[in-house]
């Protein structure tokens, strides 16, 4: 356990003077400062970018179910989800049905409010 104690601190020590050997490089240098901060912000940027539709992709498979029904399939879902009380609970709910014509019936469930 020592051993690992003295190599852990002889590795934090070199990468402490790697540290600072760069940042004296970049006190020197303002071409080189400037260039590793537009480096960062375009990686900052494109990691925001990514997090941001993470989470937009996470809110959205969340919040919002797609099912498809035939209209016959969607009066029945309609009359159980009735009897639910859970759903009761729920803000809004549609369903749609499509039919061949390409018109389609908009089911809406409005929940009881006790």
């Amino acid at each position: 356990f020592a051993l690992l104690a003295l190599a852990m601190r002889f590795i934090l020590f070199l990468l402490w003077r790697w540290a600072r050997r760069i940042a004296r490089y970049l006190s020197a240098s303002d071409f080189i400062a400037g260039t590793l901060a537009i480096s960062a912000m375009g990686v900052l940027r494109d990691a925001s970018e990514n997090l941001m539709k993470m989470l937009r992709d996470w809110a959205i498979h969340r919040l919002w179910v797609t099912v498809r029904l035939q209209e016959k399939d969607a009066d029945l879902v309609m009359a159980w989800l009735r009897e639910r009380p859970e759903v009761n609970d729920t803000a809004q709910l549609w369903l749609y049905s499509k039919r061949g014509e390409g018109k389609s019936t908009r089911y809406e469930h409005e929940p009881e409010i006790s």
